[in-house]
């Protein structure tokens, strides 16, 4: 994370506003803690009505299976509810939902098809993990009664069961009073309270003598106060979090220092409890919801003209805000990497319900040439387990991506989509349960002869075309895994996929530099014509994107499916890369009873 300081003057209107020291206590769990989470959550309860009371995520009246019963303030056992049995009639209550890891070997009660009648019945609080028992404490300081917690609410060795409720995750958090955070915990055992030193938390301050020989206070004041004391804690790098923290209208991070507050209102934390300066969270909507091409433009993409620019398509802000956040996400660990889609099914259905867009796989339909280029920056071995997605979708891969944002006019595709399909094992739901899926595309279909120098420059590939033209030109390819590698020489196929225009880095003032994105294929081992995605590059010599697009014009084919299922690449020949696979036949996904959560 870089290192960054604004420096503050102590004087004046904003140091007024944003240097507020509150008396504080040595526990995050103290009674002037838990007050001033509660005036937040007061306060965004009564007063944030339109963004916050009413989120554009939330359902009224909702509310999940399962609910726990924490009782009121003197109570000492909780019990289990089945909301259409036990909260039939009358208005739904409020609950809490808690994100948390479940450590490396959780030993906690769950819930299980033997316990579920006993959990009915009802459970002494004291005999829960601590951080169940503080969440108890929070939430009967909010005057919430009720509360959500994985392994309490699924039932954790029926795979139905598991199956019916993971694609709810997104109803769950969106629906709940407020989502309250572990930030400091590895495991449920580890509580949600914290002892600490109060200094920790404040700014520094500068002492400095001005020109006039008066001494001056200047605070310091940390660009990533914010993300310092959230995001590197363990809790904030597991994949189920993080839709959790962006669908949660509400969330209270406890975290080693300090109490933190999110809303869609804004940030505040006990350090700055008038608000947090120098950030901008990734939770904000205004982009989709009230920018002048919000809800009402989604269904067009214009030009600053006016014009319509692609019929039918997503906007860019949301396809932009979409590739942030798919970016991010890929940073994110699973315990079952299998999850990956699921875990991310509640944004992708936010997003889906906003722009009323077709998912296909990770992708968006009317994007999808937008979307294909993802570049996996640090490639992982190919996933062993369930089949997740087709090979040109980033859920097919583990490790972190970058998905490229685009400015409007700046790309122009050189393919076009035929048709698109995927399967899944739920018709009413696409977001997850990806059983196998093909993309059909026309366009420039081109297979180059390569040379490379292991020893010099070992991923730099000198690329000769079936021109007649000059000498090789050079590009550095991204390949999607560590299995998949080149040669000395031999051939390898690729797809022109489109051209794009950025600005120059160089020293000419507002110059346009063209590029091309190519995907690296290799071929299915059981169908002619069907190819697999296996990599990426990109080409930014303007002599050799003008002999490619040459190349494309004169020798434009068809590319026919491109269906994706887990093969594996093969070496076919010494020194060549031999391409193996844009089909992939998926079996069944089979879960063995995980839980929504993370370890």
């Amino acid at each position: 994370m870089d290192v960054s300081f604004r420096l503050i003057p102590s004087q004046g209107s904003e140091s007024e506003e944003l240097f507020v020291f509150a008396e504080l206590e040595g526990n995050t769990g103290s009674a002037t803690t838990l007050d001033t989470a509660y005036a937040w959550f007061s306060e965004c309860s009564s007063h944030h009505q339109e963004r916050c009371k009413n989120p554009p995520t939330s359902t009224n009246g909702w509310l999940p299976t399962r609910l726990l019963d924490v009782g009121a303030n003197s109570a000492s056992h909780w019990k289990l509810l089945i909301s259409d049995i036990d909260l039939r009639g009358g208005r739904a209550p409020a609950y809490l939902t808690l994100s948390y890891r479940w450590g490396t070997n959780p030993q906690h009660a769950l819930l299980l098809s033997s316990t579920l009648d006993q959990y009915r019945k009802g459970s002494r609080i004291s005999d829960l993990p601590q951080t169940f028992q503080d969440l108890v404490v929070v939430a009967r300081r909010f005057g919430v009664r009720y509360v959500w917690i994985d392994c309490f609410c699924i039932i954790q060795d029926c795979q139905d069961d598991w199956e019916a409720e993971a694609p709810m995750m997104r109803q769950v958090y969106a629906n709940a009073a407020c989502n309250i955070a572990a930030s400091a915990s590895d495991s449920p055992e580890g509580g949600l309270f914290r002892s600490r030193t109060i200094q920790d938390i404040w700014p520094g301050v500068i002492v400095k003598k001005s020109t006039l020989g008066h001494e001056e206070r200047v605070y310091c004041v940390d660009s990533n106060y914010w993300d310092r004391n959230l995001l590197t804690s363990s809790l904030h790098t597991r994949g189920w979090v993080f839709q959790e923290r962006f669908l949660g209208p509400r969330q209270l991070y406890f975290t080693r220092d300090q109490v933190l507050w999110e809303c869609l209102e804004g940030h505040r934390c006990e350090g700055f409890p008038n608000g947090v300066p120098l950030y901008d969270s990734p939770k904000s909507i205004d982009q989709l919801l009230v920018r002048p091409e919000g809800i009402e433009c989604l269904g067009r993409l214009q030009d600053q003209g006016g014009n319509c620019y692609r019929e039918n398509a997503m906007v860019l802000d949301a396809v932009n805000q979409w590739c942030d956040l798919v970016t991010a996400y890929s940073h994110c660990h699973f315990t079952n990497p299998e999850d990956k889609l699921y875990a991310f099914s509640g944004i992708a259905k936010f997003f889906q319900e906003i722009t009323d867009e077709t998912y296909v796989a990770s992708l968006w339909r009317s994007r999808i040439l937008d979307l294909l280029g993802w570049v996996v920056t640090r490639p992982k071995a190919k996933p062993s387990g369930a089949y997740r997605a087709p090979s040109w979708s980033w859920a097919s891969v583990d490790g972190p991506v970058e998905m490229s944002k685009t400015a409007l006019g700046d790309v122009e595709p050189l393919l076009t989509v035929l048709e698109v399909q995927v399967s899944t094992k739920r018709e009413e739901d696409k977001t997850v349960g990806v059983t196998g899926g093909f993309i059909k595309l026309r366009g420039a279909f081109i297979t180059a002869s390569y040379t490379r120098d292991s020893t010099r420059a070992p991923r730099l590939l000198h690329i000769q075309l079936d021109d007649g033209g000059g000498t090789p030109f050079s590009a550095w390819p991204w390949l999607d895994t560590t299995e998949v590698q080149f040669g000395e020489g031999g051939a390898f196929d690729f797809l022109v996929l489109h051209s794009l225009v950025s600005s120059s880095e160089g020293n000419v003032a507002n110059a346009k530099v063209p590029r091309l994105k190519c995907l690296v294929l290799a071929p299915a081992s059981e169908v002619d014509g069907t190819y697999r995605r296996i990599g990426w590059f990109a080409l930014r010599d303007q002599e050799a994107v003008d002999r490619v697009l040459a190349f494309c014009w004169k020798c434009c084919a068809i590319l026919p499916r491109m269906q994706v299922r887990n093969v594996s690449m093969e070496i076919v020949q010494e020194g060549a890369m031999g391409c193996r696979d844009l089909r992939d036949a998926a079996g069944d996904v089979g879960q063995n009873g995980r839980h929504c959560g993370e370890t």
